[in-house]
């Protein structure tokens, strides 16, 4: 069998010297780079990025162009004679490099630092601050108020790493009775701002009560999704309120200056966005006790009102039963004076009265039936005249039109309009004439109007 042909023009390699161990070879690294004079005495010009001021008070930060980076650190005797170095600044390093052996990895040492400028990233980042500060984008007036208590909670952000994990512990803890929607998006790409607009565009027509935009810390190039003005733009023009909880406390994107309210971390954004189940129990207990006390106050209130009306009313009464007891007494006398005559008026009045509504509603009911029968007979006559007219009126058509050929006429769709069956014109017509329109399949009676 023929070997292979790539192997066939592989070169043959002679080892003679012994195997090195890691350590030994890291070691001959160390020793080769730092022994040259260029690098011991090194003058670095970059920006600088991802910086970490360490709790020992040695910072740790990476210097970088467009097509490498290198890490540095500043130890704290150092770190406490320079100025605080911000993210994105161009600066100009002095000092030395040292092959650190545990990692395998080398960095500068830091000795002096001077400014040299901002670096071409935080350059955009505050050209489009200013650009979008002028046209209104970050005014108060557009920030959107929160919901109390959302029910509905949609979370933009990536669904592998821990920042999905910590907000959906927060809202456990704090508010489960929230729906949480989790919308999985990539935070960092050059594909990453293209689904970031698309998701909010869809998160937003959803019916959601708030939307939390994370992700975790990073690099001002790890975030720089999170400074694109499409992106911007697109947290503007969302009608639900977005929250904003993007990297660690001291990093600030142009998406936190859109939102409707910008938070430290992924964390504190799902607590500035429910309340704590505690805290609403507690509150409530509260306004129980608020309530009840308010309740037994009102009641006694209204019990001693009710109280001071029962006794006023029982005083009125009383006085009035007694100021009427004695005008009754008065009334009694009276009458017993004047009964016996008043009655007996009374009952011949009553007499006279009772005949003569007799006789009137005689008298008015002949008259009616009168008045019906006049009106009767006359409607009779009305009727058969009427009758009479149109009977005559149709006669003296349906000969007129014997003796005309019109049917054709009208089957085309035409019409034909008689006065007292003749043919007739517009002048000829007077307001209240009766007048007849014949067409193919019936006619029509009309009065002018």
């Amino acid at each position: 069998m023929r070997e292979d042909p790539v192997k066939e023009r592989e070169p043959k390699t002679n080892y003679t010297m012994p195997a090195l161990s890691v350590s030994e070879f890291t070691t001959l690294i160390k020793t080769t780079l730092e022994a040259q004079p260029k690098l011991r005495q090194a003058l670095v010009s970059g920006e600088i990025s991802n910086v970490n001021y360490h709790s020992s008070g040695h910072v740790y930060f990476t210097l970088k162009d467009n097509a490498a980076q290198l890490s540095c650190v500043m130890w704290r005797s150092v770190a406490e004679k320079i100025a605080k170095i911000k993210e994105g600044q161009k600066v100009e390093i002095a000092g030395s490099i040292e092959v650190y052996p545990p990692s395998g990895k080398y960095q500068l040492i830091v000795k002096k630092i001077e400014a040299g400028g901002q670096g071409n990233l935080y350059e955009q980042f505050l050209l489009l601050k200013e650009k979008l500060r002028q046209e209104g984008l970050f005014e108060a007036i557009h920030k959107k108020k929160l919901p109390d208590f959302p029910l509905k909670i949609g979370v933009l952000t990536s669904t592998t790493g821990a920042v999905i994990h910590d907000i959906l512990q927060t809202f456990r803890s704090r508010y489960p009775v929230a729906k949480i929607f989790v919308f999985p998006t990539p935070v960092q790409g050059i594909t990453a701002k293209n689904i970031i607009i698309q998701n909010l565009e869809i998160a937003d027509t959803s019916g959601m009560d708030v939307l939390i935009l994370a992700r975790g810390g990073g690099s001002i190039e790890d975030l720089w999704n999170f400074n694109e003005e499409e992106v911007a733009r697109a947290i503007f023009r969302c009608k639900t309120p977005i929250i904003t909880g993007i990297g660690h406390e001291t990093d600030t994107t142009i998406a936190d200056f859109v939102a409707d309210l910008r938070t430290e971390t992924p964390t504190a954004a799902a607590v500035k966005a429910v309340p704590h189940k505690k805290e609403l129990t507690d509150q409530l207990g509260k306004d129980l006790i608020n309530i009840k006390k308010s309740l037994l106050y009102y009641i006694d209130i209204k019990k001693q009102t009710l109280e001071n009306y029962q006794h006023k009313v029982i005083d009125t009464l009383k006085s009035n039963l007694e100021r009427q007891k004695n005008d009754l007494d008065r009334l009694r006398d009276k009458l017993y004076r004047l009964l016996p005559d008043t009655i007996d008026d009374y009952l011949y009045d009553i007499e006279k009265i009772e005949i003569r509504l007799q006789k009137a509603m005689q008298e008015a009911l002949s008259s009616r039936f009168m008045q019906i029968n006049e009106l009767e007979n006359k409607s009779k006559i009305h009727l058969k005249d009427s009758l009479s007219f149109h009977k005559n009126t149709l006669d003296l058509l349906e000969t007129k039109l014997q003796g005309l050929d019109i049917t054709q006429i009208l089957n085309q769709g035409y019409s034909l309009t008689l006065k007292d069956g003749n043919v007739t014109n517009k002048a000829s017509l007077h307001a209240n004439d009766l007048i007849i329109t014949l067409f193919s399949d019936g006619n029509v009676r009309s009065i002018v109007g």
